[in-house]
């Protein structure tokens, strides 16, 4: 696992074929949900960031690469990048 928020977490993945490495953000929909119903609003809401995400093509902002969804869950996969620290740089 490389990272655990509210909502979920993300976990190192390999794309199928170039086995490249991927980050694979895992969306729990209960976290969008009330009385167990998930609130459409917020569903919408989320697809419509994601949407502005993949249109995003910067260096400095990771690349969301795919969505795909099933009942209980929403997948992002982003690209895999590991920062380093400022001083690295140098």
């Amino acid at each position: 696992m490389l990272g655990r928020g509210a909502c979920g977490e993300v976990k190192l993945a390999f794309e199928n074929g170039s086995c490249q490495k991927v980050a694979l953000k895992i969306i729990e929909k209960k976290a969008f949900s009330v009385g167990g119903t998930i609130k459409k609003n917020m569903d919408k809401a989320v697809m419509e960031e994601v949407k502005i995400l993949k249109a995003l093509n910067y260096s400095c902002i990771i690349k969301t690469e795919d969505v795909f969804e099933t009942d209980a869950r929403l997948f992002i996969t982003l690209e895999y990048g590991i920062s380093e620290s400022p001083t690295a740089q140098a």
